[in-house]
């Protein structure tokens, strides 16, 4: 099974309850993670909200967390929201490379 999660366009409240599914799946078969997310253009409080639960839970069980692209729409909620360090978000150019 891949250890990569592609984010689609929208981290909303209306695809909580697939994106719930994806991450237990996630968390119960993978080692290490590296999430994409460079295709989300809109994120709510909601999708932030269970973003940062899924990757607190993978840390929690050992599991490790890689942003391979955060895209714009993920950094900025997260900073709207003080998340930013609790998702160990790299710096944009980092994140862009």
């Amino acid at each position: 099974m891949s250890k990569s999660i592609e984010l689609g366009p929208l981290l909303t409240i209306a695809e909580s309850m697939a994106l719930q599914e994806i991450f237990e799946t996630k968390l119960r078969t993978a080692q290490e993670i590296e999430i994409d997310a460079s295709a989300v253009t809109a994120a709510d409080t909601a999708g932030m909200q269970l973003l940062l639960a899924f990757c607190q839970e993978a840390v929690s069980r050992g599991i490790e967390v890689t942003w391979l692209q955060t895209g714009t729409a993920i950094p900025r909620a997260a900073e709207l929201l003080g998340l930013r360090q609790a998702l160990e978000l790299p710096k944009q150019q980092e994140a862009q490379q």
